[in-house]
């Protein structure tokens, strides 16, 4: 087979896709049988059963309400990032603690209710695997009573639907009229104008309207169960810190969220939030994000770190202090048991990793990359030598690793694969 017809018959996989590279979009809830109290203090130990907390930043993907938000408002972690876990309690109770970094304190404004400093969570019990039809979505006049439950820096709540209280009790008075579907109290912490607001959020009213399916969970629990029931749900922080000196219309704040998706409209987009068992302390290793699983979301953070270059503790799984190509390989080989190059992580190294990669657009240009977008070796970039070290890892189209019991030679597409690479600069 001539070199061209090799190089146009890549070029036509990847072409024949239009799926971009994978992303974890899930996060665990853990069971406990120790419920927090909601008091606006953060006792320790006290949230030790919610697992490791999830640190969303800047980096991740922004987007804003249908505004002309400029592409990076933020000015690192100090001026606005957060960090959030839960837990549960049977039979209805999730209980969240969101913990913010902000340089600037922010209350509302007469003309503009959401300019205020404010925590909003979001599920979607409508349809568990969401939706994007805004006639069946729509917090205000939904028949659905959980949607929004938003808490300011002040413990001052705006929400569409939801009552809320700033007392745990009333979540459990008997009062159908007045019913509670939630508590939360905020308190800053004294340093910067950092603060942390606690949600204990009763799912009761899901039950007894019917809005959990059979996937979801089973008629005859009537509960929450652990590794069972799935919830659509969104964690986003509102700051609109950066914009008094703009000339553009911030009528909605710019918003950092979990998976970097802002707008509430998307419910395809939420994440799925997982209730699963007791939280284990030390969990997986390689479980960065401390969901229980090595996902995309866990070596995409340590190429990130890798590339990074400030050899964050956490991320170094060889014990040499450093965070490089070696604890990438390490990840892959020892602990997710799969190939270098294996981009969607479904353990095989194939065609479809190849599509993924060139879908993601990052091949050859000034543009950052992760593993799911191609970068391999930790140094930020999908280029050449990241295709080499997958192809020369010996993994391509030859299985599962975890069936492989000795070092594969390479096989004939492997060699062919590697003989096209010049061919690839070259053609761009």
């Amino acid at each position: 087979m001539s070199k061209h017809i090799m190089w146009s018959a890549l070029a036509l996989a990847v072409l024949l896709s239009q799926h971009a590279s994978a992303q974890d979009r899930s996060f665990s809830a853990y069971q406990t049988t120790t419920a927090p109290k909601i008091d606006g203090q953060i006792d320790l130990g006290e949230w030790d059963a919610a697992g490791v907390p999830i640190y969303v930043d800047r980096d991740r993907p922004l987007s804003g309400f249908d505004n002309p938000i400029p592409e990076d408002p933020y000015g690192g972690a100090d001026d606005l990032s957060y960090q959030f876990r839960a837990m549960w309690v049977e039979p209805f109770m999730l209980y969240m603690l969101v913990e913010i970094n902000d340089d600037i304190a922010m209350d509302e404004d007469p003309k503009n209710l959401w300019e205020r400093d404010q925590v909003e969570l979001f599920f979607d019990g409508d349809d568990q695997h969401g939706n994007d039809v805004p006639e069946s979505f729509q917090w205000w006049d939904n028949p659905e009573p959980f949607g929004k439950f938003g808490v300011s820096r002040y413990t001052t709540f705006e929400g569409n639907s939801g009552k809320m209280s700033d007392n745990a009790d009333d979540i459990y008075a008997d009062d159908d009229v007045n019913f509670i579907a939630a508590a939360a109290q905020a308190a800053e912490t004294g340093v910067n104008a950092n603060y942390f607001v606690e949600y204990a959020i009763s799912f009761e009213s899901m039950f007894l309207r019917g809005a959990f399916g059979d996937d979801s969970v089973t008629e005859a629990a009537g509960q929450l169960v652990a590794d069972h029931t799935t919830v659509k749900a969104q964690i986003a922080l509102s700051d609109d810190d950066n914009y008094e000196d703009l000339d553009i219309d911030t009528s909605r704040s710019s918003t950092l969220a979990f998976l970097g998706l802002s707008d509430w409209r998307m419910t395809t987009e939420f994440a799925d939030m997982l209730f699963a068992g007791p939280y284990v302390a030390g969990g997986i290793t390689g479980d960065f994000d401390g969901n229980g699983a090595l996902e995309v979301a866990d070596i995409d953070a340590l190429t990130a770190a890798a590339a990074a270059g400030n050899n964050e503790a956490k991320y170094d799984l060889t014990g040499d202090s450093l965070v490089d190509a070696n604890d990438i390989t390490k990840w892959v080989h020892d602990e997710k048991k799969t190939w270098i190059g294996d981009a969607n992580l479904d353990g095989l190294f194939n065609t479809t990793d190849l599509v993924v990669l060139f879908s993601a657009g990052t091949y050859e240009i000034d543009t950052p990359a992760v593993w799911s977008s191609g970068d391999f070796d930790g140094d930020g970039k999908f280029g050449t030598s990241d295709l080499v070290a997958a192809l020369s890892d010996g993994g391509y189209e030859g299985g599962p690793r975890a069936a492989v019991s000795a070092v594969p030679e390479p096989t004939s597409a492997t060699l062919m694969l590697l003989g096209v690479l010049p061919l690839l600069r070259r053609r761009k």
